[in-house]
């Protein structure tokens, strides 16, 4: 879902719907997270591939614990 910045550029999310569509998974929405960016980022996620203008070189994945006291960050980028 693409979100327009103020300087006119657009943020993609949840290229494959986000977690809850893929039932999240205890333990495993870390990786799923982490899965798709390396599939957008290598222009491998079929359907769900982000279409821009420019290649795509990096990813952000963020994943929080339910209570919030646990909090992860995955950053992916390509050459």
């Amino acid at each position: 879902m693409p979100y327009k910045l103020d300087n006119g550029q657009e943020l993609i999310v949840n290229c494959g719907g986000g977690l809850k569509a893929d039932g999240n998974p205890i333990g495993a929405t870390g990786v799923r997270q982490v899965y798709e960016l390396f599939t957008q980022l290598r222009g491998e996620a079929k359907e769900r591939q982000v279409s821009l203008d420019r290649d795509l070189t990096t990813g952000l994945a963020y994943d929080s614990e339910g209570s919030g006291s646990v909090s992860t960050v995955h950053i992916l980028r390509r050459e």
